[in-house]
């Protein structure tokens, strides 16, 4: 993580959860940001999504949906369906 990546987390953490993050938030942060991990985990196209979890399905199933008429009304679905995207 650059300086300015950990400042971010410091303040994120400070004003808006009010505590200091975990060891493991920290490490989680630092994988996914990194240039390597972003190339191979959330530029992967994302093909066939479903949900599982019959407790959240529903749920789930109505916010997919509106990501994407989202996507449709942005740009048109013109780029690949991503967790880069989804972000």
């Amino acid at each position: 993580m650059s300086q300015d990546d950990i400042e971010f987390v410091q303040t994120y953490f400070a004003d808006t959860e009010k505590r200091d993050p975990t060891l493991t938030e920290i490490r989680v942060l630092d994988t996914y940001w990194s240039d390597h991990c972003r190339h191979t985990t959330f530029e992967t196209v994302l093909e066939n999504v479903d949900f599982k979890l019959d407790t959240l399905k529903e749920q789930l199933q109505k916010s997919y949906e509106k990501y994407l008429g989202l996507r449709q009304e942005v740009h048109g679905n013109r780029k690949e369906r991503t967790l880069m995207d989804m972000a």
